[in-house]
């Protein structure tokens, strides 16, 4: 072999070693002690003087030279370790181990500080970098890892692991700050409890045995002085917990401090379908799912994933820009109900009660409510409405439904838009198209053959599939929701579906849509339900089988989330589709009750005098329909409330304050989650749910932290006012000693007067402007003691204040009266 010199600093041996070389080098290994061996590394052999070269050259190299080398280097090490066996890998990953522990032990405390900190910057830069599947890989892979090593480890390994994750823990920390501490105790907690939450009855009785047993552990082993601050720490606790409530009882008494409350935002989402909720709607049990919204992750319905762009843009008002795109989404908005009810295939028949006077709408009916839905075509003289105008071209659809007199404020172009659209994508509207277009066949077909046309009927057929994952709500056709019949009534098969006839016959009434059918939803609000899919009906059932019941469907329907929603923005139409919804809820319990007397046993207390007080029996003979008192509103229901308030007054007194909470529309929490160009009347769930957690942190200071005093018993009724928006009256009966039984007692308790503007500004704000009637001028002086009566009399001790509740001695209810 002929080899190449060079004068430099480079030594080239010939072509073939040099090749030969580059792929393999030569180790000498001891064979039994005596003999020799050629063993081949994978890796080329680097001498001394070829490091101290290599050395000097990557000093001298650039950032942009280096980042060259150091990815050719990677990519080749990549390849190389892509063809190696796994004996291997095996033998590559030990003799690194072994290098590496070597390396570390010679290492000094400053090059082991500064690896450290590379690592732990490296690893920050590549954790960053990460998305979401490689995190959860990683943290997966390294709790497997973690786990080996633990079950491998020894008693006294595991001490040591233990106590140096201990002392590692109270140097972090003693140096933490204030902030730190306090976003470090919230997380513990709630890392804690999701772990509490998935462990089973073997993991809960497992973790208490081993603590006790460190518990008992540590007593054993600790000395007097530690078992007697033990001691004395316990008692300051127990001692603080019994004080806690008595350190605000009586407060509004002593103090006109003012706070106002605020229950945070819609920041708890459920894991399950995404609603949000309040930070007093999430359980200790549960806090990532909500029974509310989707019983607790049972199902997920999805309803309006797939809402209509097109009709999206009418509700979403935040996306007008134009003059004319705001023009026509107000008029769309304040004639939402009317152009829903000239869209819809049924009406929707109600006594409904017109409020007299200014102020914001509020839906309000009595008596029944009823689905109905016609024939084909009306009666002669009659004009043609509901499903009867889809029949008609759409020039001529729109005419007719802004030629009824309700409709007069409707823009005429959106009508058209409206009318156009559902007929060519809405199912039950093309069905009846389908049933037109059948008849004008039959017609044809008997003009020919010279006979009578038959009788045509179509029949809206039942879904009976079964479970929310089985395409329910997958958008239908007409030939899937209905089917036309050519013939005699008895070729059509018997069934309790929809039936829609040519026309009504005479004497007959229109035909009653069941509040249990699926498609009563869907016929009467159809801006609601514009493809034709959703509804409820008895066989939609959850993941585990289970029927999900009306009110868990409408509840989920109401739920906020983050995604389009065309209830919630439905404005006054949202009101009218929550009355019929509880409606249909009420008499679908009614109807269980109806028909299963005998289970509820109401033979046994027929007869009983708590039912028949008060009621007429002077009616027609017939089978009395008695209702269970777990009924809400029922008479046995509002009688033994009575009976139970008059118990509690026989038995504790008459009582002391009577409190009136009335819910606020400018509610800080009201007016933070309305949609744009919405007031506080479009939203009832929202003003519901801010007053039930109102409500519940009122009962929480009288009750709980007793700000007035001890309360002995109390009684409290929910109402709803003309206008919609709920309160609730309140009767406490204060304990002996927290009575009220002379003038200054009063005084203490119950005042009129504005407070200074200086000294109390946020209770003098809420009394001015919650507190105060507009129309009275603010010149007028008023007293110091509101009593009712004309006299305080001898028997204050027993009387009944009427306290107007501003919540200024201890809090201001965000704005409450």
């Amino acid at each position: 072999m002929k080899g190449i010199f060079y004068s430099g600093d480079f030594f080239v041996l010939g072509c073939f070693l040099n090749a030969f070389l580059s792929v393999q080098s030569f180790s000498y290994a001891r064979d039994n002690g005596t003999k020799y061996k050629y063993q081949t590394q994978g890796r080329p052999r680097i001498h001394v003087d070829d490091a101290q070269r290599v050395r000097r050259h990557r000093e001298r190299e650039t950032a942009q030279e280096r980042n060259v080398r150091v990815n050719s280097n990677a990519e080749q090490q990549r390849r190389r370790r892509l063809g190696e066996s796994t004996e291997q890998a095996s033998a590559r990953r030990l003799a690194n181990a072994e290098r590496q522990q070597r390396r570390r032990q010679n290492e000094n405390i400053e090059e082991r500080s500064a690896r450290l900190a590379a690592n732990a910057e490296r690893q920050q830069r590549r954790r960053q970098n990460g998305d979401f599947e490689e995190r959860s890989a990683r943290l997966a892979a390294n709790a497997e890892r973690q786990q080996r090593l633990r079950q491998s480890e020894d008693v006294q390994q595991r001490s040591e692991r233990l106590r140096a994750n201990a002392e590692r823990q109270r140097e972090r920390r003693q140096n933490e700050d204030a902030d730190q501490r306090i976003a470090r105790r919230p997380a513990n907690v709630e890392r804690q409890q999701r772990l509490r939450q998935n462990e089973d009855a073997d993991s809960i009785s497992m973790r208490r045995q081993v603590n006790a047993a460190r518990q008992r552990l540590l007593r054993q082993n600790e000395e007097d002085d530690q078992r007697a601050q033990r001691l004395r720490n316990d008692a300051e606790w127990h001692r603080r917990r019994r004080n806690a409530a008595h350190q605000t009882t009586g407060l509004a008494l002593r103090s006109r401090a003012t706070e106002a409350n605020y229950l945070g935002g819609l920041n708890h989402r459920c894991s399950n379908c995404g609603a949000l909720h309040f930070a007093f709607e999430v359980k200790q049990q549960h806090p990532d799912t909500f029974s509310d919204c989707c019983d607790r992750g049972r199902f997920n319905l999805n309803l309006f994933e797939d809402f209509p762009e097109e009709l999206k843009e009418l509700f979403l008002r935040e996306r007008a820009v134009t003059p004319e795109e705001r023009h026509r989404q107000r008029n769309f908005a304040e004639n939402i109900r009317n152009f829903n009810s000239a869209l819809a295939m049924a009406s929707m028949g109600a006594q409904v009660d017109t409020l007299p006077g200014r102020g914001p709408y509020c839906y309000r009916i009595h008596g029944q409510i009823y689905h109905r839905l016609g024939a084909l075509h009306p009666n002669q003289g009659e004009q043609r409405q509901f499903g009867q105008i889809y029949i008609l071209d759409t020039e001529m659809a729109a005419q007719q439904r802004l030629g009824h007199l309700r409709n007069s404020t409707c823009d005429p172009n959106l009508m058209l838009f409206l009318s156009e659209w559902f007929s060519q994508h809405n199912a039950y509207a093309q069905s009846f198209k389908m049933m037109s277009e059948v008849e004008q066949l039959e017609l044809e077909a008997a003009e020919r053959e010279n006979r009578s046309p038959t009788s045509i009927r179509m029949v809206f057929q039942e879904n009976r599939e079964r479970g929310v994952g089985r395409g329910q709500y997958v958008n239908p056709t007409a030939n899937e929701v209905a089917v036309v019949y050519v013939g005699e009534d008895n070729d059509v098969p018997a069934s309790r579906n929809l039936a829609v006839h040519l026309r009504q016959a005479e004497g007959s009434t229109l035909v009653n849509i069941s509040d249990i059918d699926k498609r009563c939803d869907l016929l009467t609000y159809p801006l609601l339900f514009p493809t034709g899919a959703g509804g409820w009906d008895p066989s939609l059932v959850d993941r585990d089988g289970e029927r999900i019941t009306q009110m868990k469907y409408y509840s989920h329907l109401f739920s906020i989330r983050d995604s389009f929603n065309p209830i919630l923005r439905a404005g006054k139409l949202f009101q009218q589709f929550a009355v019929d919804a509880y409606v249909k809820i009420e008499q679908n319990r009614l109807n269980y009750q109806r028909t299963h007397q005998r289970d509820l046993r109401s033979e046994s207390y027929r007869g009983l005098q708590d039912y028949l007080a008060g009621e007429d029996i002077s009616g027609p003979p017939g089978n009395r329909i008695v209702l269970a008192s777990s009924h809400i509103g029922s008479p046995r229901a509002m009688q033994q409330s009575y009976q139970d308030a008059m118990a509690i007054v026989a038995r504790y007194g008459k009582p002391t304050f009577f409190l009136t909470v009335t819910c606020n529309p400018q509610w800080r929490e009201i007016q933070e989650n309305l949609y744009d160009g919405q007031v506080a009347s479009d939203r009832p769930d929202l003003t519901a749910r801010v007053f039930n957690g109102k409500l519940k942190e009122l009962c929480y200071d009288l009750f709980k932290r007793n700000v007035l005093g001890e309360v002995e018993a109390y009684v409290y009724v929910i109402e709803f006012q003309k206008r919609g928006l709920p309160h609730c009256h309140m009767l406490l009966i204060m304990k002996n000693e927290w009575k009220v039984r002379t003038v200054e007692e009063v005084d203490e308790v119950v005042s009129a007067e504005i407070p200074n503007g200086e000294t109390e500004p946020e209770a003098h704000a809420a009394v001015i402007s919650y507190m105060i009637h507009k129309n009275v001028a603010l010149t007028i002086r008023i007293p110091r003691v509101c009593v009712m009566g004309n006299a305080v009399n001898a028997s204050l001790n027993h009387c009944v204040i009427a306290l107007l509740w501003n919540w200024t001695v201890t809090r201001v209810i965000g704005g409450a009266t």
